[in-house]
């Protein structure tokens, strides 16, 4: 009568948060953040399949098996939409067929119904939740790629000495690579197309 008690699998392995943190530097190898990477968009392509927009991808909301592979956790934020997933092919035109290129179906899985609210964590919110924008399941690949660059270098990319400053540095500051840490897939890449391929 008193509680309200929410039953779940147990994970053993804790957060990716306290397995980051337990880390020299607080850094993953390649090998490591790559694979929590991929399991992460295949959950995310999940997710977005039955048309929910998870809105707080972080370290602490992702939990570790026995087994090593990921679970995501904590939905409170979640936006539930429609969603038609649907296999897009690509046109090959005569040219690209002369030199045998080749150019794979896409999948796309994005939730249909855009939402307005504030949410997510502060390091982690895309720029178009930050400026009242109507937001879609984009905002999920954003955090993807803070969670890479974290995960790569100890930190994310746009803290601020507050709130404020960290909103200003997600709208307007550039994103940079520390050189002191070496990573093979440094370059002027945007976040999402940094993730997209660093897990292909």
């Amino acid at each position: 009568p008193t509680h309200v008690c929410l039953i779940t699998d147990f994970c053993p392995g804790g957060e990716l948060f306290a397995a980051l943190d337990k880390q020299p530097l607080k850094i993953f190898r390649e090998d490591s953040a790559r694979f929590y990477a991929a399991e992460v968009v295949i959950g995310l392509e999940y997710l977005h399949c039955l048309g929910i927009i998870y809105r707080d991808l972080k370290p602490e909301n992702i939990l570790l098996q026995a087994d090593g592979h990921v679970v995501l956790t904590d939905f409170d934020l979640s936006f539930l939409t429609s969603s038609k997933p649907h296999v897009i092919k690509h046109s090959t035109s005569l040219k690209r067929r002369r030199s045998q290129e080749f150019m794979p179906p896409s999948f796309v899985s994005d939730p249909s119904t855009p939402s307005n609210s504030f949410v997510g964590t502060e390091e982690y919110i895309a720029p178009e939740v930050i400026t009242g924008a109507g937001h879609t399941s984009a905002i999920d690949w954003w955090a993807l790629g803070i969670l890479l660059y974290e995960m790569l270098y100890g930190r994310t990319p746009f803290r601020g000495k507050n709130r404020k400053k960290t909103f200003y540095n997600i709208l307007h500051k550039d994103l940079t690579f520390p050189s002191s840490i070496p990573v093979r897939f440094v370059s002027s890449l945007s976040i999402k197309q940094r993730a997209e391929h660093f897990v292909m």
